[in-house]
């Protein structure tokens, strides 16, 4: 492309000279210029792309980066959940078996809620495992405050 340009304007300012034409010099170094300016924008194309590629390089790192950031963020938040969980889990078993705790003393020293939670056959089944006296004549009523009393 310039080299063309350069070597048309060369031939044309030379006939310039050789014919004394001084238009047909300017048109030889104005073809001569555009071919210079040809080789000098390719050789700019050429420097941005080299430097858009590098930029896109950079900018493909960075992102790569910020993206493992990302990762290593949501793993640790992930492994910080999974913490919680487990102390929430931990509290939870804890509140249950006091509460079941709670439960069986509750079930130990009130006989209402104790016959209200069990039947007639099993009151009498743990009176009869606690060999409590005339069991077989009482009632719900008096098999839960027996059994209670001897919790």
């Amino acid at each position: 492309m310039g080299l063309t340009d350069k070597l048309t304007g060369r031939v044309k300012q030379a006939a310039g000279d050789l014919a004394g034409n001084d238009d047909l010099r300017r048109q030889g170094e104005q073809e001569e210029r555009k071919g210079e300016a040809r080789d000098e924008l390719a050789r700019a194309d050429a420097r941005a792309e080299t430097e858009e590629a590098r930029a896109e390089a950079r900018q493909d790192a960075a992102e790569q980066r910020a993206s493992e950031a990302a990762r290593k963020e949501f793993a640790k938040a992930d492994a910080e959940i999974e913490r919680e969980e487990r102390r929430v889990d931990a509290e939870r078993e804890r509140a249950d078996a006091k509460r079941s705790e709670v439960d069986d003393l509750e079930l130990r020293t009130d006989p209402e809620r104790l016959k209200d939670a069990k039947d007639k056959d099993e009151l009498y089944e743990e009176a009869q495992a606690r060999d409590i006296p005339g069991r077989s004549d009482m009632t719900k009523d008096e098999l839960a405050e027996e059994v209670a009393r001897e919790r």
